[in-house]
């Protein structure tokens, strides 16, 4: 998985061959390579499932910890915070909750972008939604899966479709976890795995299918 920041540093999370712990490194532009965290040593970092990655304009890195349900950030300086999700309650039922990120739960969160106010977009390919992170709060920006009831999940389990238009009214399936891309006027274009296709996320809130496989 690899990601760039503004100055044009490369950021990179290496699986190890056995699968057991990823390196968070980076490549400065003077092609110097540093190992910032190992997520084996990090015990507050750990996870064997890195599932998303996204750097900020200070070098700030966010990371999806698909095994906890939960994103990570890991300041400059090394120190690592749960950003959103409560990491490692639910195993088995996982379950989704807005607002306050202290308390807002995730299912299946994947890649992650930062736009240009500093707010935190990512995918849940589970939820089959876009979600935001901002002034502490947990949001969907697109995706209206309804959320039914299950006898394997408490929380239920979301249902996939395809539908373009209004954000919020619009419908995905399985937006996959890698290579979310944000252009120069800050629409969003991820890819949605279950229907072969990229959508497009506006900056006035129009989904629509930016190409077809």
């Amino acid at each position: 998985m690899i990601k760039t920041d503004p100055k044009g540093n490369i950021y990179v999370a290496e699986k190890d061959d056995r699968g057991n712990f990823y390196l968070i490194r980076k490549i400065s532009t003077n092609g110097m390579v540093t190992t910032l965290a190992n997520t084996m040593e990090n015990i507050e970092l750990k996870t064997k499932w890195v599932a998303g990655m996204g750097v900020d304009s200070v070098g700030t890195i966010y990371l999806s910890d698909g095994n906890g349900r939960c994103i990570k950030k890991l300041d400059t300086d090394g120190k690592v915070t749960t950003m959103a999700g409560l990491c490692n309650k639910r195993e088995f039922w996982p379950v989704y909750v807005q607002g306050d990120i202290s308390k807002a739960e995730l299912m299946s969160p994947k890649d992650i972008l930062i736009n240009k106010k500093g707010e935190i977009i990512f995918t849940d390919s589970r939820l089959h939604r876009i979600i935001k992170i901002a002034n502490n709060k947990v949001t969907t920006v697109a995706g209206n899966s309804v959320i039914q009831s299950n006898s394997l999940n408490m929380g239920g389990r979301a249902l996939e479709g395809y539908k373009d238009g209004k954000a919020l009214t619009a419908l995905f399936n399985f937006p996959l976890g890698c290579d979310m891309a944000i252009d120069s006027k800050q629409n969003i274009y991820v890819i949605d795995g279950g229907n072969d296709h990229i959508r497009k996320l506006s900056v006035d809130g129009m989904v629509t299918t930016f190409a077809k496989r």
